[in-house]
């Protein structure tokens, strides 16, 4: 947020930057508390939706609704909603929203195809040093940590074969931690399922 940019990485053998964008952010410093607030909230999010609209709006041509507030910001008493990453049909003016993350319109269009629901992690930062990306942040199999993640999902691999996960992640930011997961599932018919969970956890 201090900075007005927007970045997005690419894990695959190793975490690299693959595109910087200009954006805006609320008109107030600070994180969300209250609704109207002009805040952006800071923290891990996900998007929950997308809207797409083909009218000339105020918002650009498409919207992606952001999970605020998630459970870290409910349990810590804080409110407000309708948190989006849009495009805008103004001119991008620094800390002018009213917490919504703005990109000009032909930035959006280049993002958006990355932007998927329930799966990739939206992380907001006051400044980027508080966030430490390492060179490698995959889990690796029978590891340590890919064991704990599923221990705290709940997963149970007896029922589900780990080769049916598609996506795990364990993002830790401050004493946050967000443990999502994403894996197939067949009845007794042989349907597939998709199926979702995720784990909100404090370390103390």
């Amino acid at each position: 947020k201090k900075h007005q940019r927007l970045k997005l990485f690419e894990q695959k053998d190793g975490l690299r930057m693959l595109k910087e964008f200009t954006c805006a952010t609320g008109e107030n410093a600070g994180t969300k508390k209250t609704s109207g607030d002009a805040r952006t909230p800071e923290g891990i999010y996900h998007i929950t939706e997308i809207y797409e609209d083909k009218r000339i709006t105020v918002f650009g041509s498409r919207a992606f609704h952001l999970d605020y507030p998630n459970a870290f910001d409910t349990h810590a008493g804080r409110l407000g909603d309708g948190i989006f990453i849009h495009g805008t049909n103004k001119k991008l003016i620094a800390n002018s929203t009213n917490g919504c993350i703005t990109l000009n319109n032909t930035d959006l269009d280049e993002l958006a195809p990355y932007l998927t629901v329930n799966s990739i992690p939206i992380i907001i930062l006051d400044t980027e040093s508080e966030l430490v990306l390492g060179d490698n942040l995959l889990l690796q199999k029978n590891g340590l940590l890919f064991k704990d993640a599923l221990e705290k999902l709940s997963f149970n691999s007896g029922k589900v074969p780990i080769e049916n996960i598609k996506s795990l992640s364990y993002i830790k930011l401050g004493e946050q931690i967000v443990v999502s997961i994403h894996y197939t599932l067949f009845d007794d018919k042989l349907t597939q399922y998709s199926e979702r969970k995720r784990a909100y956890l404090t370390q103390l």
